[in-house]
């Protein structure tokens, strides 16, 4: 294809100008003989001139396609990441109310009591051991 002028490579009327004269550089001519078959001059360079054009169109299609693609693979990607910070974000309050006020009530009218049950217990037994300890060693006092 003629170079194009920058500013006009996206006017369609000097795009079908260039196309028309590298066009007219395949002008062929095909004689038929009764005797031979056709022949034909200049045939060659026009089929290729097709083949090029064909592999032109099918590779902007798969670039096209691929390019596609993989922006939307990256799209969604960044998506679901985007998704899944939101979610581990969340609070447990937020996350599910009803659960999380299940088990902080369990905690406040449960679990509490029964560490401070052992808590004392535990306290109880250590002052006792202390008190023994300490009377042990003054038996003669009294």
């Amino acid at each position: 294809m003629a170079d194009i002028d920058i500013d006009k490579r996206f006017d369609i009327h000097e795009i079908a100008k260039n196309k028309n004269a590298d066009l007219d550089r395949f002008r062929c001519t095909i004689y038929c003989c009764h005797s031979t078959g056709c022949k034909s001059s200049g045939s060659d360079d026009l089929i290729d001139l097709i083949k090029q054009a064909i592999v032109d169109w099918l590779r902007e299609i798969l670039l096209g396609g691929i390019i596609s693609n993989l922006s939307g693979l990256y799209d969604s990607t960044n998506t679901r990441v985007a998704e899944i910070a939101g979610q581990v974000g969340t609070t447990p309050a937020a996350w599910n109310s009803s659960i999380y006020n299940m088990i902080r009530a369990l905690s406040d009218n449960v679990i509490l009591p029964i560490a401070g049950v052992v808590l004392a217990f535990v306290m109880t037994l250590e002052l006792i051991q202390l008190i023994v300890d300490r009377n042990n060693m003054h038996d003669d006092v009294c």
